[in-house]
């Protein structure tokens, strides 16, 4: 039986939900390199995709182009074929008790895996194509029997385990290339439902199938079709992966970026309403316990949280550490609104001390007449809270809440924006001049043009995430980066430091000859004309007497659309500006 019903074909979205997403991922061409396995992935393909396949069975040259120009390609889906790095027959005839037979024969599929991923990753080796390289499924069961030792080369389970780590280390030596999971997909489907190891050889890794059910029709008693004798979800499998590599894109592309969540506090981070109730025995057990452990892994990962609830602030404070222990602390949010203001003023002033839009926010509260008050006042804000059991799910594996890495601003992100909530309140009190002369400000600037330079990742993600200060609001693929340094161009970035704090890489200038193309720069550092000091500094360091730049305004940008002119630019053109 073929179970492929509107629930199992839902189930693609389990690992990544959909919940929060806006718009599809701009997704053109993809180009896919494998054999057996990755023939299903072009039976399944969404519709709205161009997919080229090239079939990579053995250890061989790629051709020196694929079928369409490579700019034209979005991304390159690589899938290695187990039986390719892994003899069977080989390795059935290994004795049990030749322990370094087996280490032998598992060192060399590690050097066959090392040498067949050179050969397929060519197109990122020489054109930096985004590529998503699957790994192993590995076998259902110990073949040698229950009894025998799991974690040893000698169960076939535990080998493939090993080669999807060493497959997993060669992932991420390599910029741009990341990491399917697809043996941790088929785990959450069931792999029973999927895998073709109970009829075939364990190394052939791929998806059952009724391929040679018409060859043994003439026996004595004729099989039905292997999808008829065991209930599947292979389909479902397929498009679980198709919508794991869509996912982690519209991650890379920073589509849709959520940057801050904002919580209430009764019936969301813990159970019950405080003021009626107080704290119940179970007052954070179960679903609570959930939601503050993804909030603390989405700190990590650089997201800010806030609070806005109606309560009383002195009493919830005293009351902290008896309600969350040692599980969540004060500082562990960015900004806490916590009184009887409606609380679409207080996410308002949160937004305002963040320096961030409302379409970066996602708002979390039990209420839905709350939710709904708020989606009218920022119709851009995502809220969630209405399905209990979603949520922790949808922190911590919606796509719009992850990120590509985690770079050292990141994770101090809630410290340094703390640092510059602090420092703009003394702003208030003292002129301009006398405020940022007490800041005692340092920058320092350094050249970068390679992607393969330390402080790349973080420029990178400066220019997919920064909105306000952005003086095109231009987003970039890892390719385009790469041909831009190839052709001359120079990222131009910066660091800044007061006697607050160090906010770290803040800021990047692309330059290429004698054109600005985009300038770049964090709200943390807005207003006090680190950018005025870093130009200078860069004409200087260039020699340049003249310059053209870009400047292209969009809704968000407002705040650098002066910059230039204040510089003692003169517009030529609509979207050019010259010294």
């Amino acid at each position: 039986m073929n179970v492929d019903s509107k629930e199992v074909r839902n189930e693609r979205y389990h690992r990544a939900p959909i919940d929060l997403s806006k718009k599809e991922a701009p997704i053109k061409n993809v180009l896919l390199i494998g054999a057996c396995f990755s023939n299903a992935f072009t039976m399944r393909c969404p519709k709205r995709y161009v997919i080229d396949h090239i079939l990579a069975n053995h250890i061989a040259p790629l051709p020196a182009s694929p079928p369409k120009a490579i700019d034209r390609y979005s991304f390159q889906i690589v899938q290695i074929p187990l039986r390719a790095i892994m003899n069977e027959s080989s390795y059935l005839r290994l004795d049990y008790h030749d322990i370094e037979g087996h280490e032998r024969a598992f060192e060399e599929s590690v050097r066959l895996l090392e040498l067949f991923f050179d050969y397929v990753l060519r197109y990122n080796t020489e054109h930096h194509l985004t590529t998503f390289v699957t790994n192993f499924l590995s076998p259902q069961q110990n073949l040698m029997g229950r009894f025998l030792p799991a974690y040893d080369l000698r169960n076939i389970v535990y080998y493939v385990e090993q080669l999807n780590k060493r497959l997993s280390e060669l992932v991420h030596k390599k910029s741009n290339v990341h990491f399917i999971n697809v043996n941790e997909i088929a785990a959450s489907l069931g792999r029973s439902y999927i895998q073709d190891d109970i009829i075939h050889i364990a190394s052939h890794g791929a998806i059952g199938s009724s391929f040679d059910f018409e060859h043994d029709q003439n026996r004595l008693h004729p099989p039905k079709k292997y999808t008829q004798e065991y209930t599947m979800k292979t389909g479902a499998f397929i498009e679980a992966i198709w919508h794991e590599i869509v996912s982690q894109y519209k991650t890379l592309q920073q589509q849709d970026p959520i940057k801050i969540v904002i919580c209430d506090l009764d019936d969301t981070l813990w159970r019950g309403v405080f003021a009626e109730e107080g704290i119940q025995d179970l007052g954070l057990e179960g679903w609570p316990l959930g939601v503050i452990e993804a909030l603390l892994f989405l700190k990590k990962r650089g997201i800010l949280l806030a609070i806005a609830s109606n309560n009383d602030e002195e009493l919830i404070l005293k009351e902290w550490p008896t309600i969350f222990q040692t599980y969540l602390k004060p500082e562990d949010f960015v900004s806490k609104k916590i009184n009887r203001k409606d609380k679409r003023e207080n996410i308002q002033e949160i937004l305002n001390e963040v320096h961030l839009l409302p379409q970066h926010a996602l708002f979390m509260d039990d209420n839905p007449v709350e939710r709904e008050k708020v989606q009218q006042a920022f119709p851009e804000i995502r809220t969630l809270g209405a399905d209990l059991y979603h949520i922790k799910r949808i922190l911590l594996w919606a796509p719009e809440l992850q990120v590509p890495e985690i770079s050292q601003e990141s994770s101090q992100r809630t410290q340094l924006v703390q640092t510059q909530i602090s420092r703009d309140q003394l702003r208030i009190f003292i002129t301009r001049e006398e405020f940022l002369e007490s800041l005692q400000l340092q920058v320092e600037t350094v050249e970068i043009n390679d992607v393969k330079h330390s402080d790349f990742a973080r420029s990178f993600e400066l220019l997919n995430k920064t909105n306000q200060f952005n003086t095109t609001g231009k987003r970039w693929t890892f390719e385009e980066c790469a041909h831009f340094f190839k052709n001359n161009g120079i990222f131009y970035a910066f660091r800044v430091a007061d006697k607050f704090t160090s906010y770290g890489l803040v800021g990047v200038v692309l330059l290429q000859g004698h054109h600005l193309l985009q300038f770049v720069m964090s709200c943390r550092v807005i207003g006090l004309d680190v950018e005025k000091l870093v130009f200078t500094r860069m004409m200087d360091h260039f020699k340049l007497e003249a310059i053209t730049a870009d400047v292209v305004e969009t809704p968000f940008n407002f705040v650098c659309r002066e910059f230039f002119s204040q510089l003692g630019f003169i517009k030529k053109a609509s979207h050019c500006w010259s010294t």
